[in-house]
């Protein structure tokens, strides 16, 4: 995590009835890896709720701003909290017991994480430890489709002898704080940037898979067709009907290779340097170009 020190971050949490986790990892986070949490949101159920208004946020005895008060964060600086607690047929989940209660709190997930991902947004660090197993399986699927590079994974985990109830983070009348509580990176492979045109965020988890699924493997079929439209800059592969649209540059060598193979056959093996040594190859290239943009191509 050293690469966010004295850089502002975002937590995202799951959290089921054990809220210590989050406690635990803004403490490691703050205090190790001397990065300012600028905000915390977090997804639960009613049942989790209560334990968190109870342990956390309680007005006298709440651990969270206790926590802060140890970490010596000033009060104008402390993290906006900020919950969800997905809905099934306008009523809040109490618990995730069905296939459906767990399509909505999916679902829910993306829609927080979109949020949170845009491009003017501080790195994101979602925590893995909170809640069903099932909550972290959809956190590390979530961060496959919209994570960005800056944004991480982390697992909490705390020695043995401290792993019970009562336990929020190391205060000052503990020995050895900093080796109490150590946090894993999760890595994960970002597909976010990988997958154009951009997936519809907006569809039922279950479905936004699927179609990140499709579209992947549609990435990886041979090329049976390529169809141009010049005018437009845009190009459709095989039977998908959405098209690929690049700048001209690209979009000009694409072209010689189609028209190349289309007039010599198989031409995978021409290179640039292939066609920068070759005036017919060149002089093609540069009326390829100026069809496409009316310019002359400048080197």
């Amino acid at each position: 995590m050293s690469a966010y020190q004295k850089q502002s971050i975002t937590i995202l949490a799951t959290i089921g009835t054990t809220p210590a986790v989050l406690t635990e990892a803004v403490y490691t986070l703050v205090k190790i890896d001397k990065v300012r949490v600028q905000a915390i949101h977090y997804i639960t159920t009613t049942e989790g709720q209560e334990k968190i208004n109870i342990q956390l946020l309680n007005p006298k005895t709440g651990k969270l701003k206790l926590l802060f008060e140890d970490l010596d964060i000033p009060f104008n600086e402390y993290p906006t909290v900020e919950k969800y607690i997905p809905e099934l047929n306008g009523i809040p989940l109490a618990d995730i017991r069905n296939r459906r209660e767990d399509e909505v709190f999916a679902s829910t997930l993306i829609s927080v994480l979109k949020k949170l991902t845009t491009e003017d947004q501080p790195p994101v660090i979602g925590l893995l430890s909170g809640g069903r197993k099932t909550m972290s399986a959809h956190m590390h699927s979530a961060f496959q489709l919209l994570g960005r590079h800056q944004d991480k994974m982390i697992h909490v985990l705390v020695s043995p002898e401290y792993e019970k109830p009562g336990f929020y983070y190391p205060t000052n009348d503990y020995k050895n704080q900093d080796s109490i509580i150590d946090i894993v990176e999760s890595p994960y492979v970002q597909l976010r940037n990988l997958i154009k045109p951009p997936l519809n965020y907006d569809l039922p988890f279950n479905k936004l898979v699927k179609s990140a699924a499709e579209r992947l493997a549609g990435s990886q079929s041979r090329i049976q067709s390529l169809t141009f439209i010049v005018k437009k800059k845009r190009v459709y592969i095989n039977d998908n009907p959405n098209p690929i649209e690049i700048t001209a540059r690209p979009y000009s060598i694409l072209l010689f290779f189609a028209f190349m193979n289309k007039k010599y056959g198989d031409i995978q093996n021409l290179s640039i340097v292939d066609i920068q040594q070759n005036d017919e190859y060149v002089h093609i290239f540069e009326e390829i170009y100026k069809f496409i943009t009316n310019k002359k191509y400048h080197y």
